[in-house]
């Protein structure tokens, strides 16, 4: 869980458990919704899209919330479909957001894409989280190089570096 680690992030989550089959659509959803709405697009400087374990990918690019954090375009969609799932200090964090409330629609919950876990059979249930886990590795080197070539300095690299290796080691072990 990558903003679990970095401050800077909020609800890059990463649900290993399939999508409750009804959306939760309450105070936290649909302030969710509104800081989603008043947020900037980012141009795309990361390494692709975020692919939900329900089989929801994001958009291929970061969103900068008002109060200057950054998000996916999933972060509505984990808060509906997978809440259990997410810490209770980011649940914090999004109580906090003043941004108001509305309501999510279906661009903000990916309801029409959801791959329903209760759909597969077991042979399939495995292939989604061996293709998960390689897409996971993948995307934490690819973040690794990143991370060494624009650093600013080696010690900054090897802090952020040592950061991201200690991240991936919980997530493993989970």
């Amino acid at each position: 869980m990558i903003s679990h680690a970095f401050k800077e992030y909020l609800l890059f989550v990463e649900p290993r458990k399939p999508a409750v089959m009804a959306p939760l659509n309450d105070q936290l959803t649909r302030r969710m919704a509104a800081a989603l709405r008043q947020a900037k697009a980012l141009p795309p400087d990361y390494f692709g899209v975020h692919t939900c374990i329900c089989g929801v990918d994001s958009m291929p690019f970061d969103y900068l919330l008002p109060d200057g954090r950054r998000t996916n375009s999933l972060c509505v969609h984990y808060l509906a479909y997978h809440r259990a799932e997410i810490p209770a200090a980011q649940l914090r964090q999004v109580e906090m957001l003043a941004c108001g409330e509305m309501e999510p629609g279906a661009e903000d919950l990916c309801s029409d894409f959801i791959l329903h876990w209760s759909e597969l059979d077991s042979a399939q249930q495995a292939r989604v989280h061996a293709q998960t886990e390689e897409f996971n590795a993948n995307r934490i080197a690819v973040l690794a190089a990143q991370i060494e070539k624009t650093a600013d300095s080696s010690e900054k690299a090897f802090g952020l570096l040592s950061r991201l290796r200690a991240w991936w080691r919980r997530q493993a072990a989970n």
